[in-house]
């Protein structure tokens, strides 16, 4: 489960930059933007509630 955790944070983290640096001039996408901290946000709550206890 902790690897579940991370992969999503890691997959946020890492389709903001690629986002970012595909619409460099421009800003990002707000979807995007949202759905990556929905993912990170999700691995969170699964690393902080559910393998740390």
């Amino acid at each position: 489960m902790y690897y579940v955790a991370k992969m999503l944070q890691a997959a946020a983290l890492s389709i903001i930059l690629i986002d970012f640096l595909r619409n460099f001039p421009e800003l990002m996408s707000r979807t995007v933007l949202v759905v990556c901290i929905a993912l990170f946000t999700c691995g969170w709550i699964i690393n902080r509630y559910f393998v740390r206890q």
